[in-house]
């Protein structure tokens, strides 16, 4: 399940030693209790969307903070959400045998939520949207009210979002990334970014987009965009030659993963001396972390589909790029022109960083068997699991092109590490 799906998961059971949430004021809506079953789907699960819809606007707010916290207690205590008792449907992937699982397939502890999530979802300018948004909802009526019964969702969704990601938190709150040492939660995200990525968002701030001032970091990871689009760049060449048995053969599994691996090395070089995530909960950017893809996405879940938000502004359309353009357009500031590309690429760049981040594409075997997992006949050795990660792989590279305009598919592209913002005034690199 993705981290919303988690935290109403989490907010009604008993999980591990923790259990589960209940509002000292308000009665759970009837589609919280009983407590709702995720939906099986093949190879993940989910709840049916009226449970998410209703749970991100309860009108307690407190008890979804207390979820996002407890969240974080369940990942780094690796309490994995208990085993399903569905039965697959004949012909198509098997069900996880967790609802969420927080461990390895060696038990070992395996934080979700990479922070390339936050960057890209937020790099479409999605937060100063909602922010304008919520901003002109408290101050004034050019959005209408939405006090009706048929908008009480959006409207308790906008009080809910002001309340959990616009407001200041205790300081014993485990995403509080505000203190007097820390300006604000965006400059904080934006250093978190630069460390990690070497890049900086594509946009400055809200009223002039001028450049955001922020501490950027000396130790730093800007080598990152050349590694990962030579990366992206080999599989490709490597999954173009897969069924290649009789010309010419480009492919070089071990650049594959000689290039994974300065990846791995770079990324967990911010984070931590260690080789794993034992220690998670007390590395570098963690919190950061977690805090950033909570809240984009929050954000992400409500452009994701017409939700009543969308339907009571009227933003609605076909892809979540598109629902958060049409708002853009609607509270006075343009989303990223590229919206689409990168949230579409956002959650499969979740999943492979942090793979990659886990040393899984450090097995040249391995690798192979997932570059080849689509060959027909069916390559010796080849899983589900396999077939999925090359579904992702491909996924990003056709989205990166989009996202970047970089040629990814062109075997003679250069990797130069430079994708510059033209126009607003940042001058690190950024996905533009």
């Amino acid at each position: 399940m993705d981290l919303i799906n988690n935290l109403v998961y989490t907010a009604l059971h008993k999980v591990g030693n923790s259990e589960k949430l209940k509002s000292n004021y308000i009665d759970l809506p009837a589609e919280l209790d009983p407590v709702p079953t995720p939906r099986s789907r093949p190879g993940f699960y989910a709840y049916n969307m009226n449970v998410i819809e209703e749970f991100c606007a309860f009108d307690d707010s407190d008890f979804i903070e207390n979820a996002i916290q407890k969240h974080w207690a369940d990942i780094i205590q690796m309490r994995n959400y208990p085993p399903s008792t569905d039965i697959p449907v004949v012909g198509e992937p098997p069900f996880p045998p967790f609802y969420s699982s927080f461990t390895n397939s060696s038990g070992k502890l395996l934080p979700p939520y990479h922070l390339i999530y936050a960057y890209l979802v937020e790099n479409s300018r999605i937060a100063q949207i909602f922010e304008r948004l919520i901003h002109l909802y408290m101050h004034d009526e050019k959005l209408n009210k939405a006090t009706t019964s048929q908008n009480k969702l959006a409207f308790k969704w906008i009080m809910n979002t002001e309340s959990l990601f616009f407001s200041n938190l205790s300081n014993t709150n485990y995403r509080n990334i505000k203190t007097q040492v820390r300006e604000n939660p965006e400059s904080t995200r934006r250093n978190a970014y630069f460390r990690m990525f070497g890049m900086d968002l594509a946009f400055g701030d809200l009223q002039a987009n001028a450049q955001v001032n922020y501490y950027k970091a000396e130790f730093n990871n800007q080598p990152f965009i050349i590694l990962f689009e030579k990366l992206l760049t080999e599989i490709w060449q490597a999954y173009t030659n897969a069924s290649n048995f009789s010309g010419a053969n480009t492919t070089d599994m071990f650049v594959i993963v000689d290039t994974a691996q300065k990846i791995q090395e770079m990324l967990m070089s911010r984070r931590t001396t260690e080789t794993d995530f034992t220690n998670y909960r007390y590395f570098n950017l963690s919190r950061e972390e977690y805090a950033s893809v909570a809240m984009m996405s929050w954000l992400y879940e409500v452009i994701s589909y017409d939700s009543p938000l969308i339907q009571f502004l009227r933003c609605n359309g076909g892809t979540p790029g598109e629902r958060l353009i049409n708002i853009g357009n609607k509270v006075g500031i343009a989303a990223h022109s590229k919206s689409e590309g990168l949230l579409d690429i956002a959650p499969p760049m979740n999943t492979l960083l942090r793979r990659i981040e886990m040393g899984d594409y450090n097995d040249q075997e391995d690798v192979e068997l997932i570059i080849r997992s689509q060959v027909n006949p069916a390559v010796v050795g080849v899983e589900d699991h396999h077939r999925q990660a090359l579904k992702e792989l491909l996924q990003i590279i056709n989205n990166w092109e989009k996202a970047t305009g970089h040629r990814i598919k062109n075997p003679e592209a250069s990797f130069n590490g430079k994708i510059v913002v033209p126009t607003n005034g940042v001058k690190t690199p950024a996905m533009n």
